[in-house]
């Protein structure tokens, strides 16, 4: 296993990746000209590198993948106790809304909604990591 120092170190590379993420979503909020799509898609990706984070930190092996049910049944008893509740909601939009011609888009409501829980998720993950 890794020593602790370089897991900690590359979590809190993943956890600044995650930051850069929650700064395009929030950017959506106040743009008219990028897509709440768009910006759904960065507050998921800001979950999802929040929780590969802690399980970075953890030394836990985890596949590619978007699905944050599925990623956060990877995370320790200790870790998964505090993280945010209804992050599936947010999966969809790792593919959703990317493209044209999948539909009318996430409203304003929803990427509110995105928005926080990718500030709540994040804010765990650094709790967790230190």
């Amino acid at each position: 296993m890794p020593d602790e120092a370089i897991l900690r170190e590359n979590a809190l590379e993943w956890l600044r990746f995650a930051l850069e993420d929650l700064d395009y979503a929030k950017t959506g909020l106040q743009s008219q000209h990028l897509s709440a799509g768009v910006a759904c898609f960065h507050a998921q990706q800001t979950a999802e590198k929040s929780i590969k984070a802690v399980l970075v930190l953890e030394g836990i092996y985890f596949p590619k993948i978007h699905d944050l049910e599925e990623l956060a049944e990877l995370l320790t008893v200790a870790s998964v106790a505090s993280l945010p509740a209804g992050l599936a909601w947010l999966s969809p939009f790792a593919v959703v809304h990317r493209y044209p011609g999948v539909g009318s888009g996430p409203s304003q409501q929803e990427l509110e909604k995105a928005v926080q829980l990718a500030e709540k998720t994040l804010a765990w993950a650094r709790a967790v990591v230190g």
